[in-house]
């Protein structure tokens, strides 16, 4: 019976471990993500900026003076 708790024991101590390591990569995971996630809204809000941009200079406005009036 002795054996059979020490085996238990082991298998217990190798999950919680295993547990732990899993915990910490979706930390690290949640992370990553939230700095992806950041990077893309950036990229999105330089793109529609990139477009607002040519449509002023292609309606003859490059001095951009009617850009206010494209974003109300």
């Amino acid at each position: 019976m002795r054996e059979l708790l020490d085996k238990i024991e082991t298998r217990r101590q190798l999950v919680r471990e295993t547990v732990e390591r899993l915990r910490e990569q979706i930390t690290l995971l949640g992370e990553q993500l939230a700095a992806a996630e950041r990077t893309l809204e950036r990229l999105e809000i330089t793109r529609e900026t990139c477009a607002a941009r040519k449509v002023i200079v292609a309606n003859g406005h490059s001095d951009g003076s009617s850009a206010g009036s494209m974003f109300e």
